[in-house]
């Protein structure tokens, strides 16, 4: 259990305030100086550290699109799979959601 080859979190952010979930984001990133296999399930896009270069996009447990995050995280894939109009900014390897209001 000391050295997994796969590790698999879901949600484990839940509950935490952004200091905590910062910090907690951190120790997962410094996950790429191991050889482990993360799945990380959220709801939070920008949880999405650079340590993960690929993602999964599920509406209503279908599969709506996979792939390198910088293709499958674009506006349009957020929009079929979330009912959102949204713009997506990179900053530090992260990617940062702004939902566009309706009205």
């Amino acid at each position: 259990m000391a050295d997994p080859r796969i590790l698999i979190m879901d949600e484990p952010c839940a509950g935490l305030d952004l200091y905590e979930r910062e910090k907690m984001l951190l120790e997962i990133d410094s996950l790429k100086q191991r050889k482990i296999a993360v799945v990380y399930v959220t709801h939070h896009i920008e949880e999405i550290v650079p340590l993960f270069t690929h993602v999964a996009l599920i509406k209503d447990g279908r599969l709506t699109a996979s792939g390198r995050k910088e293709e499958v995280l674009k506006p349009e894939l957020i929009k079929q799979t979330y009912d959102i109009d949204a713009q997506l900014e990179w900053n530090g390897g992260r990617p940062w959601i702004k939902v566009i209001s309706g009205g």
